[in-house]
């Protein structure tokens, strides 16, 4: 039984630090293209820690088993189609 717990506890440490370099990124590309990030939290559920950046809020929350990095747009179409033409302008340049 103890050996499960362990077991688990590792599973879900290796997942939650592969989901961190995962959203990491997202969020580093997305500085690196001057495309606001309202918001990148570690966990869902009630707040546990916050900080206000200059344009970003960084949050702890009680369960960390997800990654939140929501950007700000004014309109989502206009947004949807920054991301997109930077999709394409990085494609073209590793491939």
């Amino acid at each position: 039984m103890i050996s499960f717990l362990i077991s688990a506890l590792k599973i879900i440490f290796l997942l939650g630090f592969l989901i961190f370099i995962h959203e990491s990124g997202h969020f580093l590309v997305a500085k690196a293209c001057k495309i606001k990030v309202k918001e990148f939290a570690i966990g869902f559920g009630p707040t546990i820690w916050k900080k206000q950046g200059k344009e970003t809020k960084y949050a702890l929350r009680l369960i960390p088993l997800r990654w939140i990095c929501k950007y700000a747009s004014e309109k989502k179409n206009v947004q949807k189609k920054k991301v997109l033409l930077l999709q394409q302008v990085y494609l073209r340049e590793f491939l």
